[in-house]
């Protein structure tokens, strides 16, 4: 049962136990120490050995391992015992090591022995104790010539922001000059280059194959030429043959679930088939008119083409034909064969993708004398590739003449590689030590399979098994637990050897492993798993109550700081503390969590912001309303009335900015902090001490920034915005730093736990699903030696898939084994039907039976998920209390403690974003609010507040004679929006204020020459006559209160098309004995189908002489004379920017208003209609003659388009 590696390779070595005396030096060794085992003590041993037996300098024995930290440990630690060592030579006890009392009481040599520690120890600032990177960087430094190292390379410690201008260069080359279809079928993908940096990062860290390979692009020209003739053909066609189609369709036998039922329920009201087709000519009638995009076609095309239409026909009847079905299915078989090539497309731009950028960002680092951690590895390989490869590696194997090589599972086959050219050679020794059960950094490049292959290769592997860290019964729950199932870690070549402890056993021993069976029927009696967010909190309530009851009077009182909570995710980690804070309980987070996602670095960017303009009263409110200046809503509400506390506070924040132009970041911020009271106020909250560390933090950090960078003010808030952003390059510094942590509980990610060890443990959360849900996912090829292969094809259910997630599974298993042993003493586990729990670590080795394990490509995901879902709660239980009794009294089961409803409130921590059930329904975007403009626009808008109008012209100044008046004003969407403001504000029946207009002018920017030419406009407006004929409305004789400004309106809309709007207008002809200029026609409507609302602002509706008129200012130019502005010729601008459609439509919601407010209200006799005032023609000499578009609909005409647009309009 598991997964293996090929047949053919030769089988593992045997293992036997490690023995410190006798282990071999020489060949290629392989060490397995399983978790506490003391391989740091192990290695210590060998590489005093390695002194003593060997006779080695130390700069001839190489120690590598991973980070700078564990490099720093070894060579305290193997010089610790070289100094025991010596001193056990000279008389000293050797204790309980096994190898120094061996050496004490059989070394033929005493004084010999200890002459070489004595030049070990003298010489130790030479022992080459390296991490990887550092080791390779030495290689390449001491041999220049043989590794073509160019010499004064600066080290790049994050290639992130090369890495990205790289993909950006790379989709601006290929994917923004693609066809139009391809880019929306490819957005999902390729939508920014920010998509493609996943997959340009896997291509910088491993030698990745592809799969399917792409030997060419896959989208032809002629397909995408054939695609748009059939788009052409369709909108030729369906204009003139829509009608004939509905006939058809109405008339055939169709299936009515797809095509609605042909017969009416009642007499009134169409039928579904009738509601069903509208919906699909609606959405063709904005397909053909060019308002929605050629690609994708809409779904009528496809339920539209012939072919569909013949297989839903009911039987004994013909399928409805017609030339426009015939061209649906032409376009819908055309869209098809467009789709396969862009889809081949796709995956052969990834593949291009991954051949360009490890080349290009080369390039780049080499032209400007760059080299990556992860270059110094590949130049190393290269040279030991190259000609000279030969010649270095002997140089490098005269160097040193050992290699110890440590946390081996962590490798990759890059650095294998490398290492097994250089000290694979007869006469010389590799160890490697590590433990595969414990290999879970794949997602920083390391591969399992390496090691596997590596173990292979290895003349002797030895196992250390005995568990100097834990207790007896946790030893023995461990062993239980992956005991119990064949090829407990899914491969088999990962073996399980039960170990033992050295520890004591106690005198009254006691369960080690706690299971927490959460039971879901207590929690949804219908019988469903819980809900991950449902089992989080469920979960992180009850180790919290466990926590405060045992540290506040039961067996850990006093020992707060020795617990550790063990989370998989940052997300998780904040609930925790967010659970423990709400209960009193002091605990430190340690994740790789980026200070910059913290919420202290949101509202610093605040502060920031309100420090370098301390005269924006906006940004200065936000940086009070954060919890670093801690003001409330009232508070801020109350400084603004008070007299002077404003003012104070604007001055604190000028003085601020002052000294930071003065003397620098630094001191602003301290004074601020001081000045604020930030830290005592801080320090309030439950989590003030964490909140202060990361401010300061940050301080820190941008205090760096500014030195280095050379920031004055705006650098700075411009440094701290772009970290803010998703996808920012970020350092390993940058990493949430600790706060004091002596007596608090530990919240530690699994991730970072490695390594690390803890009294009493408890793991919440290690019921993650195993799933591969990216569209590109990586695997390893058992027909390729389990060489690290991308897939690139995007299907969901396929061998490779499989793989993938058996992969996830093996590595899920892994995780649980490190989190359950860095216990000493206790450790509790939680399991229960969750929904994501199905696929997770503990379903695996709780299973009954191997049924799956049938070959190397068995579907465990699919064989879980199956037997989840057939058990319930009642046997979940049992095969718990089946694992209890299999323990020898070392694991026992229990329910999930629920802590009575009022001790622990429910918690979310302040900086865990919200997450939102996922949306599986249909959102209609068609639905909205809508407006004249986006109608007459073609797209989504707001109110229509503001005529489509001309480009913004350059500002003129008045003429001074002739012509002159506004003819010249500037024109533009400034300019319109100067007149309405103006003229909001003015009361016709009152001279016109000289102050006003330079006001208004000097708000808009506009000349304040320009007042004279206005107040004259706005004298001849308020004085016309705005209809011929007796008694005329004049705006000054229509007071106030019979005025409405900007009367905003919305009323209910149907869903309505283009072609349907068109249909329902009415011409809006020219005034009587008008014989102006030809008419051009009006331009298509082209918006989308939409329903919902429309809204609208009426600029003026005044009442005279009890009839109702509606105003609308216009400040269009539409000339340089004023005889461009005569009535004649103002009929084709209403038509061109189709301010037919706009006269209308504001003339059916005035009417539907008057209709509810006016007593007996009569259309003819109180609708007086509308008045358009162009206002650069305004002449009072020549009347409503000039500038002036007065039109009334008539009744019919305002019924028949409130019919189309209103719900039950009547």
């Amino acid at each position: 049962a598991g997964l293996f590696l090929p047949a053919e390779r030769k089988a593992l070595s045997v293992t036997a136990p490690f023995d410190p005396i006798h282990t071999p030096l020489n060949g290629i060794c392989l060490i397995e120490a399983a978790a506490g085992t003391g391989k740091t003590y192990a290695i210590e041993g060998l590489y005093l050995r390695l002194v003593l037996e060997a006779g080695l300098p130390v700069e001839e024995i190489l120690v590598v391992t991973f980070t700078r930290a564990a490099t720093a440990e070894l060579r305290e630690r193997i010089y610790r015992r070289l100094v025991t060592a010596r001193d056990v030579l000279a008389g000293a006890p050797a204790g309980d090591d096994e190898l120094l009392g061996h050496i004490a009481a059989g070394h033929p040599r005493p004084e010999a022995a200890r002459q070489l520690l004595r030049t070990a120890l003298a010489d130790f600032d030479r022992a080459a104790i390296f991490t990887i990177h550092g080791f390779c960087q030495r290689v390449l430094h001491e041999n220049a010539f043989e590794t073509a190292t160019p010499f004064g390379a600066e080290m790049l410690q994050d290639q992130e922001r090369i890495l990205t201008q790289v993909v950006e260069d790379f989709w601006r080359m290929q994917v923004a000059v693609a066809p139009p279809e391809f880019i929306r079928f490819a957005r999902p993908a390729l939508g920014t280059p920010g998509a493609l940096l996943p997959l340009a990062r896997a291509a910088t860290r491993a030698e990745v194959a592809v799969t399917p390979f792409a030997a060419g692009p896959g989208l032809n020209d002629h397909t995408c030429d054939d695609f748009r003739r059939r788009v052409r053909d369709l909108r030729a066609l369906w204009p003139d043959a829509k009608e004939a189609c509905r006939d058809i369709l109405l008339a055939a036998g169709l299936n009515g679930t797809v095509y609605g039922g042909a017969t009416r329920k009642g007499e009134e009201g169409p039928s579904g088939r009738e509601r069903r087709l509208q919906g699909f000519f609606d959405q063709l009638d904005a397909y053909t008119v060019g308002a929605l995009p050629d690609y994708p076609p809409v779904p009528p095309v496809e339920r539209l083409a012939a072919a569909t239409l013949a297989r839903y026909t009911l039987a004994r009847r013909h399928p409805p034909a017609h030339p426009v079905f015939d061209a649906c299915e032409a376009l819908h078989r055309a869209k098809e064969t467009l789709e396969r090539e862009m889809g081949a497309q796709l995956i052969h731009l990834k593949s291009r993708l991954l051949a360009f950028v490890p080349a290009e960002l080369e390039r780049r680092k080499t032209e400007k004398g760059l080299v990556s951690f992860d270059d110094l590895l590949r130049r190393v390989d290269r040279a030991l590739e190259g000609r000279a490869g030969a010649g270095l590696a002997t140089v490098v194997r005269r160097r040193y003449r050992a290699a110890l090589v440590d946390e081996f599972q962590d490798t990759d086959e890059l650095q294998y590689r490398v290492f097994s050219r250089l000290f694979g050679a007869p006469g010389r020794l590799l160890l490697m030590i590590g433990d595969p059960k414990q290999a879970i950094y794949g997602f920083r490049g390391a591969d399992i399979f390496s090691y596997l292959r590596a173990a292979r290769d290895a003349h002797a592997r030895f196992t250390l098994t005995t568990n100097w860290r834990s207790t007896p019964g946790l030893v023995g729950a461990v062993n239980t637990l992956f005991s119990r199932v064949s090829a407990p870690f899914l491969f088999r070549d990962i073996e399980f050897i039960p170990g033992r402890s050295a520890l004591p056993q106690p005198p009254r021993p006691t369960p080690a492993l706690d299971v927490w069976h959460l039971e879901a029927l207590r929690h949804r009696p219908d019988e469903k798993p819980l809900t991950q967010p449902q089992a989080r909190q469920l979960i992180a309530r009850a180790v919290t109550a466990d926590i405060r009851e045992k540290v506040g009077r039961g067996e850990l009182a006093g020992r707060t700081g020795e617990i550790a909570v063990l989370v998989r995710t940052n997300q998780e980690a904040r609930l925790m503390k967010a659970h423990l804070a709400g209960a009193g309980i002091p605990s430190v987070l340690y994740s790789t969590a980026n200070v910059f996602d913290a919420p202290e670095a949101l509202e610093l960017l605040a502060v920031l912001k309100a420090v370098a303009e301390p005269q924006d009263p906006a940004r200065l409110k936000s940086a009070l309303a954060s919890r670093l200046l801690g003001e409330t809503a009232a508070g801020i509400a109350a400084g603004e009335s008070l007299p002077g506390v404003w003012e104070e506070r604007m001055r604190r924040h000028w003085g601020y900015l002052n000294l930071w132009n003065e003397r620098g970041f630094m001191p602003m911020f301290r004074r601020l902090l001081a000045g604020e009271a930030v830290r005592e106020r801080l320090m309030a909250f439950p989590d003030g001490e964490r909140c202060l560390t990361n401010l300061l933090h940050l301080g820190e950090l941008l205090h760096r920034a500014a030195g280095d960078n050379q920031l004055g003010v705006s650098g700075i808030v411009k440094c701290l915005s772009s970290q803010l952003r998703p996808g920012a390059a970020r350092s390993e510094e940058n990493q949430l730093r600790l706060e004091s942590d002596e007596r608090a509980v530990k919240i530690v990610t699994i991730h970072r736990s490695k390594g690390l060890e803890y009294p009493v443990v408890y793991c919440p959360f290690t019921w993650s699903a195993s799933e591969v849900e990216n569209q590109d996912f990586f695997f390893h090829d058992p027909g390729a030696d389990y060489r690290l292969t991308v897939d690139l094809s995007g299907e969901r259910d396929t061998p490779n898939r499989r793989l993938a997630r058996n992969e996830a599974l093996a590595e899920n298993l892994r995780m649980l084994y490190v989190a359950l042993t860095r216990a000493r003493e206790h450790c509790t586990l939680v399991w229960g039907r969750i929904n994501t729990a199905d696929t997770s670590a503990l379903a695996y080795l709780l299973r009954t039976g191997d049924a799956a394990a049938t070959d190397d490509t068995a579907d465990w995901i699919a064989y879980l998920r199956a037997e989840f879902q057939k058990i319930g709660d009642a046997e979940w239980r049992q095969r718990l209390e089946s694992l209890a009794a299999a323990s020898d009294g070392t694991i026992r089961v229990r329910s999930l403690p629920e802590p009575p409803a009022d001790n622990l409130p429910e918690a979310r921590p302040a900086e865990e974003a919200p997450v939102s059930r996922e949306f599986k329904g249909h959102l209609d975007a068609s639905w909205g609010v809508t407006s004249y403009s986006a109608l007459a626009a073609g797209g989504p808008g707001a109110a229509d507040r503001e005529d489509p109008s001309m480009p913004e012209s350059a500002p003129l100044a008045p003429k001074g004679e002739g012509e002159g008046g506004l003819h010249d004003f500037p024109a533009g969407a400034r300019a319109g929006l100067f007149f309405h403001a103006l003229l909001e504000t003015i009361d016709f029946t009152a001279p016109v204020s000289a102050d006003v207009v330079a006001r208004k002018l000097a708000e808009f920017a506009f000349d304040a020459s320009w007042a004279a030419p206005v107040g004259a406009m706005i004298a001849e407006l308020a004085a016309l006559p705005l209809l011929a004929g007796e008694h005329p409305p004049r705006l000054s004789e229509i007071c106030p209160e019979r005025c409405v400004k900007e009367m905003e309106f919305y009323f209910p809309l149907n869903r309505v098309s283009p072609a349907r709007l068109e249909e329902a207008l009415a011409p809006v002809g020219p005034p009587p004995g008008g014989g102006g200029p030809a008419e051009e026609p009006p331009g298509l409507l082209t918006f989308a189908p939409t329903h919902g609302f429309l809204r609208g602002f009426i600029d003026l509706v005044c009442e005279h002489r009890g009839r109702y008129y509606l105003v609308d200012w216009k400040s269009n130019r539409l000339g340089p004379g004023i005889d461009d502005y005569r009535s004649e010729r103002l009929h084709p601008a209403m038509r061109t920017h189709r301010y037919d459609l706009q006269i209308q439509l504001y003339s059916l919601a005035l009417h539907q208003l008057l209709r509810q407010r006016v007593p007996g209200y009569a259309y003819e006799r109180h609708f007086g209609g509308a008045i358009y005032i162009f206002l650069r023609g305004l002449k009072r000499t020549l009347g409503p003659a000039c500038g002036i578009f007065a039109f009334r609909p008539e009744r019919r005409a305002i019924d028949r388009l409130g019919k189309v647009l209103i719900p039950d309009y009547e």
